[in-house]
């Protein structure tokens, strides 16, 4: 569904398939690290904000 509704954004508007999935992507990908990081944060569980931005590091650095 999700990649059926990115087909139709960018035909409909246009837009160059790897222009718009590097920045949409990287965009939703970032605000998802940011709400992972921020929510346990906020309910004072910072340990988790910190072991969730290592993990993510290491996963990343591994591909």
């Amino acid at each position: 569904m999700a990649v059926r509704g990115a087909g139709r954004i960018v035909s409909f508007f246009g837009f160059n398939e790897t222009v718009f999935g590097m920045t949409f992507v990287g965009a939703v990908m970032s605000l998802e690290e940011l709400l992972l990081v921020v929510e346990p944060v906020r309910r004072g569980r910072e340990s988790i904000a910190v072991g969730n931005i290592i993990g993510s590091l290491i996963f990343f650095s591994k591909r």
